[in-house]
């Protein structure tokens, strides 16, 4: 679930509706399902909004509030279902053997397809994005890697002989080797 909602303002006071959303996030699964069966009952609005205020002291002064509630409860079940999913694909996986890269690909792969057959543009950019993202840092990987070591091998007689100062503890040793490869660190 979604600790970040999209009224919470650092400093401000907030609104009924995100207090709301808040108190939602925390009830466990048997209140939530009590709500969701008054929510579609035959109950008017008027009448949910006076069960929400006597129970949760939760006032939503109009419909409007409690519709755009259940808008939201709405994608967030959505999301919710797609995590636990996420969670039984990735278990999946696992229990298959893939580990790191081949891991996330394959997990990348299920959640895109999932998205494309429910027709879930949303959820399948994400994952797109996701997917770009994780290339990209995987790039940035191999580049300080490969970066680190050409610097380690220009390095090479410096570092054998900061190794082999037995003056200085293995902590010292680190530490210049490290000053030796990259420099001081910035303030």
């Amino acid at each position: 679930m979604s600790a970040k909602l999209r009224g919470d303002t650092a400093g401000k006071t907030p609104s009924e509706l995100t207090r709301f959303k808040r108190l939602w996030l925390t009830l466990d699964e048997a209140a939530r399902d009590s709500w969701r069966a008054c929510f579609a009952s035959e109950l008017t609005q008027p009448r949910i909004r006076e069960e929400v205020k006597r129970k949760l002291r939760i006032n939503l002064v109009d419909d409007k509030q409690l519709t755009v509630f259940r808008q939201w409860l709405v994608k967030q079940d959505a999301r919710d279902e797609e995590q636990q999913l996420t969670d039984q694909d990735e278990a999946e996986l696992i229990a298959q053997g893939l580990t790191g890269d081949a891991l996330r690909k394959a997990l990348i792969e299920k959640i895109q397809r999932r998205a494309y057959l429910q027709g879930d543009a949303k959820t399948g950019l994400a994952a797109v994005d996701r997917a770009q993202r994780e290339v990209v840092t995987e790039l940035d990987r191999n580049k300080f890697e490969f970066d680190a070591a050409k610097a380690c091998l220009a390095k090479l007689p410096e570092l054998k002989a900061i190794a082999s100062n037995k003056q200085l503890s293995e902590d010292e040793r680190l530490e210049q080797a490290r000053l030796a490869l990259f420099g001081s660190a910035p303030q």
